[in-house]
């Protein structure tokens, strides 16, 4: 979901307006470093490596108190429309 919101921002879209569908097609490098449980409040941090088209290669990491304790590449397409269209 992260990942998306990057997309939405480089394409210029309203993301107050945007629906947004993400077909997740792949995940290489994925490294859980310590357990994420809940009542923790993490930082999700997503950068878009690649875009063409439709498709977008991402990398994201997952934070806790300054430290990383998640990654992941992530291969994404995105079907976006904006309401009103």
């Amino acid at each position: 979901q992260a990942s998306a919101f990057v997309s939405l921002g480089l394409k210029g879209i309203n993301k107050s307006k945007a629906k947004v569908e993400t077909l997740l097609l792949g995940v290489e490098g994925t490294k859980f470093r310590k357990p994420i449980v809940p009542g923790m409040e993490v930082e999700i941090r997503a950068t878009i490596t690649k875009n063409r088209g439709s498709m977008a290669y991402y990398d994201g990491a997952i934070f806790y108190e300054g430290n990383q304790i998640a990654q992941a590449s992530l291969l994404a397409r995105l079907i976006i429309t904006e309401e009103g269209k």
